[in-house]
């Protein structure tokens, strides 16, 4: 057997093991004997958002976060414990907004980024005697940062303003305010966030830790990642020259701390036309100092476009790609250099992560780690032997693991969730199935506790965003909007999660359907035949979820296929039409017009993918749920052709929102919301709160109005 024979059959064993499981419980749980779950108990597991290992190996720091309903945010902590496992862990920091907590070199202090005056800064826990001490006063605060090896600098990531461009002069509320199709989006008008802050520019900047003298290295380049070389002396970073997301072109420079030398190393290509435009970025270094690991990505595939790892030599710029996007998909990776010829990689594939072992010299790479787990955040110690690390998987919630590399299963550091053990949990199955068009198709199914294959259920399908989000082997299956799936289960609920064609960590091909609507729309319906050929649905009572993207898909499927009984989606836009003329002109020419073509072109094509004008005879009772900051104006352009239509629904818009909750009360209030709106609406189920009795009221009512609604006559002068 030769080493690609090898490689392809380890692979293949190890792909074979994902899935063949049956999601026995990693963890023991309670079954049909636990506690209630409630929405209040979802909200209240912990998550780990940063991890880093002492260089020594000996001690971890970590980033607990959970809800607080009193205080209505999300609280972050930062936590350290041993890697012997001989004490619990102890918490370091008295504020509840700590982030990105690091180990300074000498493992004598901890720094951590801290929101407790204004802007992020960065500070440092002395661990002798507990005093904390701001080390950065960065007017635009600080969004990441790294110590140099030697202890002496840190690098750090600043906005050079608070506002972008077009918040400052709408803000001067004196003069008028010219704009420009290219980069507006009526979003800024809504005060989203996120489109505001792509006008903001960020510098990269240089902290003397001794004279706490910040020294700025970058002007006018959005810097987006950063690396120091083995010996303090120099920084790698990638960047993109133009601001914002229009121009896709990143570059990688390095800067030499002595000489104050800043020399482009690897350039871009293009920038505005994305069939032409090429990236580098996340640089990190070579053990010796002599070569620097990048990811290469060309933007012609645009939502298919992938990560290729690339090596580039310093001494003679020579620049060699390593991987191929149809061998390795890379998604969301995470890369560490520490031996020679071998790079640590975290990755995605097949909605599960692990760590993988990538050969520098022939780009073949190695998987290790628990198949049946989603591990992340691995950081190393020093000498590349130990790691610490987050696992969790479908049934077990996430904790902080440490062990050799390539060592097995790892030793379990932390309790961060033990008492959900107690609760009842549902059952969990990956399911696959044949497409239309023969192509196999996979997903999650939960059931409920004391399942029957003879037993027929209520069913939910849900459409995810992205669309390249893959629904993970993780705890939490998707964050980005709280949809309580698992208490759906223990309701009694079937909730199937198909990772449609579109999802990413499936392969290049499966990345890149022919047709963005009906080939995704083709794998969800034909993943509900597949499950109703086992007996086991009652087609009678299927239901449809979705956000984002897939509240645009999910309503293209309730279109085209009139068997759901209940829907509800958020965050999502059902009119092509308006969506080519809200966003800014560079998502127009380089996404829409290449998923889509040219609306005065061929409107044809956006009347055939614009759900909202294929309402007619629905009846499918609809809740949509925005946010005031994001998407809420297509909302009602949804809204108006649910109630034109006679379809049973209801809109609802929370306050400080952008396209995801972050307050978990608002995230409790959606829970409620959607059990209680699928119970209604699929099981004929009220909850007996006297409180909810004018919601069903409500609902009651509109349902007899739309009623009318449906059987009104246009009103159409001269006929």
């Amino acid at each position: 057997m030769n080493a690609f024979q090898d490689r392809w059959s380890r692979r293949l064993l190890y792909a074979t093991a994902c899935l063949s499981l049956t999601w026995a419980t990693p963890v023991p749980m309670a079954g049909q004997n636990g506690k209630p779950l409630q929405p209040e108990d979802l909200l209240a597991v912990r998550d780990v958002t940063d991890l880093e290992l002492a260089p020594n190996g000996r001690e971890v720091i970590y980033v607990m976060k959970e809800a607080n309903l009193k205080s209505e945010q999300m609280e972050q902590t930062i936590w350290r414990v041993r890697t012997d496992g001989k004490n619990p862990p102890v918490r370091l920091t008295q504020s509840e907004k700590d982030t990105s907590a690091q180990w300074a070199p000498d493992n004598m202090g901890v720094t951590f980024l801290s929101v407790r005056e204004g802007h992020p800064q960065i500070c440092l826990l002395t661990l002798e005697n507990g005093v904390v001490e701001q080390l950065s006063h960065a007017p635009g605060g600080v969004t990441k940062y790294r110590w140099s090896r030697d202890g002496k600098h840190i690098a750090f990531v600043s906005a050079d303003q608070d506002k972008g461009a077009f918040e400052q002069a709408i803000g001067n509320q004196e003069t008028g305010v010219v704009i420009e199709k290219k980069d507006f989006a009526v979003y800024k008008l809504l005060r989203n966030q996120l489109f505001l802050d792509l006008e903001k520019p960020s510098s990269l900047w240089v902290l003397d830790v001794g004279s706490q003298k910040a020294t700025r290295v970058t002007t006018g380049v959005n810097v987006s990642s950063f690396d120091w070389s083995p010996d303090s002396q120099s920084l790698a970073f990638a960047g993109r020259p133009v601001p914002g997301l229009s121009n896709q072109r990143s570059d990688v420079w390095v800067y030499a701390m002595g000489e104050g030398n800043l020399k482009a190393v690897l350039q871009g290509r293009g920038g505005e036309d994305w069939s032409d435009s090429s990236g580098y970025s996340n640089p990190i270094w070579s053990p010796d100092g002599k070569r620097l690991a990048v990811l290469y990505r060309e933007m012609k595939d645009r939502w298919a476009a992938l990560d290729r790892v690339g090596i580039l030599t310093l001494e003679d710029s020579s620049f060699s790609l390593i991987t191929r996007e149809e061998k390795l998909e890379l998604y969301t990776p995470r890369l560490c250099w520490i031996e020679k010829d071998q790079i640590y990689l975290e990755n995605t594939e097949r909605a599960g992560r692990h760590l993988f072992l990538l050969s520098v010299k022939d780009g073949s790479e190695r998987p290790t780690g628990n198949p049946q787990a989603y591990e992340g955040n691995f950081s190393f110690s020093a000498d590349g032997r130990t790691m610490a690390y987050v696992r969790q998987s479908l049934t077990e919630p996430p904790e902080v693991y440490f062990g050799e590399v390539g060592g097995g299963t790892g030793k379990k550091l932390t309790e961060l969730n033990e008492g959900f053990r107690a609760f009842e949990h549902p059952e969990f199955e990956r399911v696959h199935w044949k497409a239309p068009d023969g192509v196999e198709v996979e997903g999650w199914l939960l059931k409920p506790p004391g399942f029957s294959e003879k037993e027929k259920y209520p069913l939910l399908a849900f459409v995810h965003g992205g669309p390249g989000y893959a629904v993970p082997n993780r705890f939490e299956l998707y964050d980005a909007w709280p949809y309580p799936f698992r208490i759906f289960a223990l309701r009694g609920y079937l909730v199937f999660l198909p990772n449609y064609r579109g999802t990413g960590t499936y392969g290049k091909a499966f990345l890149e359907p022919r047709d963005i609507g009906t080939v995704p729309a083709d794998d969800i319906l034909s993943g509900i035949s597949y499950l109703e050929s086992r007996g086991i649905v009652d087609m009678e009572r299927i239901g449809i979820l979705g956000q984002s993207h897939g509240g645009w898909l999910g309503p293209y499927v309730m279109a085209r296929k009139r068997m759901f009984r209940a829907a509800a989606f958020a965050e999502g836009s059902v009119d092509i039409f308006s969506i080519y003329g809200h966003m800014p002109g560079w998502l127009n020419l380089n996404v829409h017009e290449y998923y889509f073509g040219s609306p005065y072109e061929d409107p044809q094509r956006y009347i055939e993918l614009s759900p909202i004008l294929h309402f007619q005879g629905l009846k499918t009772a609809t809740l949509l749920e925005y946010g005031e900051q994001s998407l809420a104006i297509d909302g009602l352009e949804l809204l108006t052709g649910l109630w034109r239509m006679g379809v049973p629904h209801e809109m609802v818009i929370y306050p400080k929102t952008g396209h995801n909750i972050s307050s978990p009360v608002l995230q409790l209030e959606s829970m409620k919301r959607n059990l209680d709106w699928f119970d209604y609406w699929m099981l004929g189920k009220e909850d007996a709160d006297p409180k909810k009795r004018t919601q069903y009221e409500r609902w009651k009512r509109m349902s007899a109005e739309m009623e009318k609604m449906r059987t009104r006559a246009p009103q159409v002068m001269g006929r």
